[in-house]
């Protein structure tokens, strides 16, 4: 969550103003009023305006512009949980299901990787993982190791290692939903994502069989091109070891195309001008 936070002039404890499950988007103040003009999210609200009394943190709406439309849609809310990883750490993540999901049956699942990889998931509504819910999905999303949120170690865990505790957390994750959710097939799973999330779902095809189809968005495939053409450029040499134009063991290594012969999932590639 993104959460707004007061302090005297003076110095002092911070003190939280909003709580819940929400992303704040935007703060506004007015000599006008003490009251604040918010623009806040949540899971199954893709954007309100509101006012906000920074004293009772009191949230009153004044406008939602899919609030008719919401109304008529099954917008469903995620299931969050925690996992705790053998090398000490935790992983954040959500389980969106099918509206009135019947438990009884078996049911397919995506797993969906964010992009970044510096950003993270959190309460924030996705029109992608509703229509897959709505569509008899499960959708599994996450933070693993490389996000932000957690702390500088978590946030570089994977520097010169892409591919490498990323990867290890995604299927544990995955393992631990199936054992959370027995409902779910695990011979039904797919797994997509764009820009980070289109690479780690290259990388997955390319080092496990257990998905049965995998959908990749404006991904990477190689690295070297990456740093020459993307916005990495400057962060060559921290985050992969080397310069792109050098012939780097490192580049190859941490490349999904090089272990393109393995690929036996099913791969649907979309991508995008610029």
């Amino acid at each position: 969550s993104t959460h707004l936070y007061a302090v005297s002039a003076k110095g002092g404890t911070p003190r939280r103003v909003t709580s819940g499950p929400i992303a704040l988007f935007a703060v506004q103040g007015s000599r006008c009023s003490k009251d604040l003009a918010i623009v806040r999210c949540e899971h199954a609200d893709a954007g309100t305006v509101a006012r906000l009394d920074p004293a009772t943190g009191a949230v009153t709406p004044l406008a939602q512009p899919n609030r008719e439309l919401f109304g008529t849609l099954e917008v469903g809310e995620p299931d969050e949980f925690w996992i705790d990883m053998p090398e000490g750490h935790r992983v954040q993540c959500w389980m969106l299901k099918p509206p009135n999901a019947d438990r009884r049956k078996k049911h397919p699942m995506v797993l969906e990787i964010h992009g970044g990889p510096r950003i993270q998931y959190g309460a924030c509504y996705f029109h992608e993982f509703q229509v897959l819910a709505s569509a008899g999905f499960y959708v599994l999303f996450s933070n693993p190791r490389g996000a932000q949120g957690y702390g500088e170690e978590f946030t570089r865990a994977i520097v010169q290692d892409w591919g490498g505790p990323d990867y290890e957390d995604l299927m544990r994750v995955v393992d631990e939903s199936l054992r959370r959710y027995p409902e779910i097939d695990p011979d039904r799973l797919g797994v997509t994502g764009g820009s980070y999330g289109g690479y780690m779902t290259n990388w997955i095809v390319g080092h496990t069989d257990r998905f049965k189809a995998a959908v990749t968005h404006r991904s990477v495939v190689e690295i070297s091109p990456l740093l020459l053409a993307g916005d990495f450029s400057d962060d060559s040499v921290p985050e992969f070891g080397d310069q792109p134009w050098r012939n780097s063991e490192g580049f190859r290594r941490m490349s999904p195309l090089t272990y393109v012969e393995n690929i036996k999932t099913p791969l649907l590639i979309t991508h995008s001008l610029e």
